[in-house]
């Protein structure tokens, strides 16, 4: 068996237009694709073939992220409250986390005032902004090198 490369996470969200600006204009990711199809496979596996899915693919430092949107033939969201088991959030380094959070927060997502974390010894900053469907995106500031995992690194 053969696993030839990680593919994409995949974020429902209500409405694309409106998720859209905040991960591409708030977070940096472009564009890359888009699909529109019934019955799909997620369609199959809900029971649901005539369900509508929506999704816009975005990219990142090689990182996809898949926006996608379920909706029944008469335009109502298909419920799936199975697809929140195991989502906690994205992490994204950033320079100035409450900068970045007010931009967020432009674009229709909210601070998460209870998560706000200071380490003075490592220097770092962190908080969470909801999107605008409530989904969690972690702002981690911290000097060094952004490329660098947060954490001790794992043993070979």
């Amino acid at each position: 068996m053969t696993i030839h490369a990680f593919s994409h996470i995949a974020l429902r969200v209500t409405r694309l237009d409106r998720s859209l600006p905040f991960y591409r204009d708030g977070l940096g990711f472009r564009e890359v694709s888009r699909i529109d199809v019934e019955g799909g496979p997620t369609a199959l596996m809900l029971d649901a073939p005539k369900a509508r899915l929506s999704a816009i693919f975005l990219e990142r430092e090689g990182t996809t992220l898949e926006l996608q949107q379920l909706s029944l033939p008469d335009g109502r969201e298909l419920v799936m409250p199975e697809v929140g088991l195991g989502w906690s959030h994205i992490g994204v380094r950033v320079d100035d986390a409450e900068k970045v959070a007010g931009v967020l927060c432009a674009l229709g997502g909210r601070i998460i005032e209870s998560s706000r974390y200071q380490h003075p010894e490592l220097d770092s900053h962190v908080l969470f902004v909801s999107d605008p469907d409530g989904a969690r995106v972690e702002l981690i500031q911290l000097p060094g090198d952004p490329e660098q995992i947060v954490g001790k690194p794992s043993a070979p």
